[in-house]
């Protein structure tokens, strides 16, 4: 009996010796999540529309676009529509609106009536066999316009309160960044255009707008949120929501 209680003495013993000895229960590690910036609840509204498209770089702001919840209105040209019709789809089903920006990309002011109207009425037949949506609102090429042009196109035109000077090459990233941004005011059109250099800069004007309380939308909602209704009787070019 002595001999017995002795082993289980010594078995009780070792039993606590190896449980202090324990390694700890192992857990997962907590997921770690990588956020992104907080932005203030907006408070204006800008409408950014992009020229010239479609083309690839307009596939790229897309992206862009997408990735930082943006809305915008693509003007495009109409002879660049059924090899790019991908993309004008994509636009549009990603809740962008297209505009016209004329079939040819030719000063309209320099032509008849009837070539007028086959500039207009080829690019709506175009974005419509597309979306099943004819634009609503026009763009004239290098915003030539005049008496003709707005008895015979039947739509509100687009000029701008804001622009980012980019039609060309001939101003870097920066400077377009600076003059979108730092121009900005609540109710504005802002023009940029469909290239290489302004899909490089736009993440940062998005990001940019954003921090500083702008919603981007395109025209039409601009409008509609403004309570402004356009004037397609009158020989006006529409820069923004302000109309006295």
């Amino acid at each position: 009996m002595k001999t017995t209680a002795i082993l289980l003495c010594i078995l009780l013993l070792c039993g606590l010796l190896l449980g202090c000895g324990a390694a700890p229960e192992q857990t997962e590690p907590a997921p770690t999540t990588t956020q992104g910036p907080t932005y203030p609840v907006p408070d204006k509204l800008i409408a950014l529309t992009f020229d010239d498209g479609p083309n690839a770089h307009m596939n790229t702001m897309l992206y862009v676009l997408e990735e930082y919840e943006a809305k915008a209105t693509f003007f495009v040209i109409g002879k660049y529509v059924s090899n790019n019709s991908d993309i004008v789809s994509r636009a549009f089903e990603g809740g962008h609106e297209i505009g016209s920006h004329s079939y040819s990309h030719e000063d309209m002011t320099q032509k008849t009536d009837d070539e007028i109207l086959e500039e207009i009425q080829k690019t709506q037949d175009l974005v419509t066999n597309i979306t099943g949506t004819a634009p609503v609102w026009y763009r004239a090429p290098f915003f030539a316009t005049n008496a003709q042009c707005y008895a015979l196109i039947d739509m509100p035109f687009a000029a701008a309160g804001v622009t980012a000077n980019d039609g060309s090459n001939d101003n870097i990233a920066a400077d377009r960044h600076y003059k979108i941004v730092n121009n900005a005011y609540d109710g504005a059109i802002a023009i940029l255009h469909c290239n290489d250099i302004t899909a490089e800069v736009l993440p940062q004007i998005l990001h940019d707008l954003k921090m500083n309380g702008y919603e981007c939308v395109t025209i039409s909602e601009l409008f509609a949120r403004k309570g402004v209704t356009p004037d397609t009787t009158i020989e006006f070019s529409y820069k923004d929501t302000n109309v006295q």
